[in-house]
């Protein structure tokens, strides 16, 4: 082989590997389906309130921080939504802060029928409307659970390891929904919240 026969042999290679390198991919999956998450986490979040600590209190929606904050020389409110044991004993208490208003609905320690876990991760809201979306349905009635009825400031249920709670927070003119289960409880001193909003 000759080199005008080299040259002419790498030229050919050379771009034959170059119009590989430049074929047209597969279009890429678009971002709405290649993402299967919901903006949420299912699952939820862990919270622990502790009743007689100023800091770890109370929470705020739907941030999932503490509810208060050292500002200058002093404990201040920043965003308290919920609270365990600070106004009724042994109790979460909704509409807390000025200018918010509450309801809150203990729908009891309910569970997928066949493999007994939380209901937590299923529930979905819809026109105010709280909806089991489970394949295995729970005791959540087929036509929903109704967030309604007038909110108030410190509204109460009592806690109990397993409930579920369903919590609206009316402020400012908007509403804010969520589910809370209780997963550990030591009474009258602190409670282990997975909630997440709805």
């Amino acid at each position: 082989m000759n080199l005008f026969h080299l040259i002419t042999a790498l030229t050919i290679t050379g771009a034959a590997s170059f119009s590989l390198a430049r074929l047209p991919m597969a279009p890429a999956a678009s971002s709405s389906l290649a993402r299967i998450v919901d903006p949420e986490p299912r699952e939820g979040t862990l919270a622990t309130l502790r009743s007689i600590d100023d800091l770890s209190a109370t929470l705020g929606f739907p941030s999932g921080e503490y509810g208060m904050a050292v500002a200058g020389n002093e404990v201040c409110n920043r965003n308290s939504h919920l609270t365990y044991d600070r106004f009724t004993k042994n109790a979460l208490v909704v509409g807390i802060q000025g200018g918010s208003e509450g309801v809150i609905q203990d729908i009891g320690d309910v569970r997928t029928r066949s493999t007994a876990s939380s209901v937590l991760p299923f529930l979905k809201l819809r026109d105010g409307v709280v909806f089991d979306t489970s394949s295995e349905k729970s005791s959540v009635p087929e036509a929903g659970i109704a967030l309604e009825g007038p909110a108030r400031g410190g509204a109460a249920a009592e806690a109990k390891l397993g409930h579920v709670y369903l919590v609206r927070i009316d402020e400012l003119g908007k509403s804010l929904f969520a589910a809370v289960r209780i997963v550990e409880l030591e009474p009258g001193e602190s409670v282990t919240l997975r909630w997440r909003m709805l």
